[in-house]
């Protein structure tokens, strides 16, 4: 993924902000899943950001200065994410990526009240304007209120939505359930382990005859679990698909598909 935020004018400020300026390097702390159920998702996100690190310094740096690029594996688990800050801000990074998934990156948020900048992808997480915590993509409530106004402008009432069951899936399915409603859209839901590389059976149980319309609100690498069963039980209704974290010839084969929808989301290289 080729990092969509201004990660050098982040990089700048916040090198003047904390006092390092004059510095040799610029630390910046990345905290991404390597290893557990989300080390597709962290791995990926973790060479990116490397990828970034070497093109960068290969350049010169940022105003002569080198980028040190420091990893902490969390395995996405909350209590390892909070340690993975701890750790970091003692070898005073001056700015962190946060790649994590939703429950671990909100146990951090409260270490970084006072500073210094964290930036994550996680749609599920909605900083507050005052803070130090910057998203970069789209919220799950604004990724719903997109979907919802597709249904109404096709008059379709109700949709089959299949979200992963740790942290981040329900976050999604709490949004569907507090918008939908309201736009008169009823509800089917399927929860499905993020580990799990079959759909069949949730697509079986929200893929009814009255179900227009199937989302995926499970993004990442695991998404293709979603696609190839989509496809293997020739299903009729169009799918809806969430392609962050993915790669590009994984977006490029799902968009072959004629009843496969992409929604917006970040793409690896």
């Amino acid at each position: 993924m080729r990092p969509r935020f201004g990660l050098a004018a982040f990089m700048l400020v916040a090198s003047l902000h904390s006092g390092n300026a004059r510095a040799a390097e610029l630390k910046i702390g990345i905290i991404a899943p390597t290893t557990g159920p989300a080390a597709t998702i962290g791995s990926r996100a973790l060479a990116s950001i490397q990828w970034w690190e070497r093109e960068t310094n290969a350049a010169g740096g940022i105003k002569g200065q080198a980028v040190r690029l420091i990893h902490c594996n969390d395995e996405a688990n909350p209590e390892h994410a909070a340690t993975c800050v701890r750790d970091l801000l003692l070898q005073h990074v001056i700015l962190l990526l946060n790649c994590s998934v939703t429950g671990a990156i909100r146990a951090t948020l409260p270490l970084v009240a006072q500073g210094p900048v964290m930036l994550t992808p996680a749609p599920g997480v909605v900083p507050p304007p005052d803070s130090f915590v910057f998203q970069t993509s789209p919220s799950d409530v604004q990724l719903i209120e997109v979907i919802a106004n597709y249904l109404s402008d096709n008059n379709i009432d109700r949709l089959g939505m299949i979200a992963a069951t740790d942290a981040s899936g329900e976050a999604a399915t709490m949004r569907a359930r507090e918008v939908l409603p309201a736009r008169g859209i009823s509800l089917d839901l399927a929860r499905i382990d993020p580990r799990a590389n079959d759909a069949s059976i949730q697509l079986a149980q929200i893929a009814t005859k009255t179900t227009k319309v199937i989302f995926s609100a499970y993004s990442g690498g695991s998404a293709a679990a979603i696609v190839k069963s989509y496809a293997n039980l020739g299903l009729s209704q169009p799918l809806i698909v969430s392609y962050a974290d993915t790669y590009r010839f994984q977006v490029k084969h799902w968009s072959s598909f004629r009843r496969v929808m992409l929604l917006s989301g970040s793409v690896q290289v």
